[in-house]
């Protein structure tokens, strides 16, 4: 995870399953350490379900895959981007990863296509 400045960090892999598990311990890692109050458990949840996303859906191999961190002094949001083949018209119904996000997330947003992007904002209970 690089630090990008100011309260960014961001992660750049390949979108691969089995890169699942690395990507998901790099953002708690850089949650725990920078943003404080986050609930690590939900935003492991989140970051999972996101970056698996990318990894089954965006590619028919693999591709880049970003994950961006910002802290906030009441939140963290954790950015989710690729540069496959994007949502498309099915982006009204919400798979059950994206359903979990939701409820976890204080709120969450979909967007662009080149690349997609996928924001949730995940509360702090006290700002560190």
């Amino acid at each position: 995870v690089e630090a990008i400045g100011g309260q960014l960090w961001r992660l750049r892999v390949e979108a691969r399953p089995s890169r699942l598990h690395q990507v998901r311990h790099d953002v708690v890692d850089v949650l725990a350490q920078e943003c404080p109050g986050v609930d690590l458990s939900a935003a492991a949840l989140v970051v999972t379900e996101l970056a698996a996303n990318a990894a089954t859906h965006a590619y028919s191999e693999s591709g880049p895959l970003e994950v961006d961190v910002v802290c906030e002094p009441d939140a963290a949001v954790v950015t989710v981007r690729d540069w496959g083949r994007g949502f498309g018209p099915s982006r009204r119904s919400l798979g059950i990863g994206l359903q979990i996000v939701a409820s976890l997330a204080e709120w969450f947003w979909i967007g662009g296509v080149h690349p997609t992007e996928v924001k949730a904002r995940l509360p702090r209970t006290h700002a560190g």
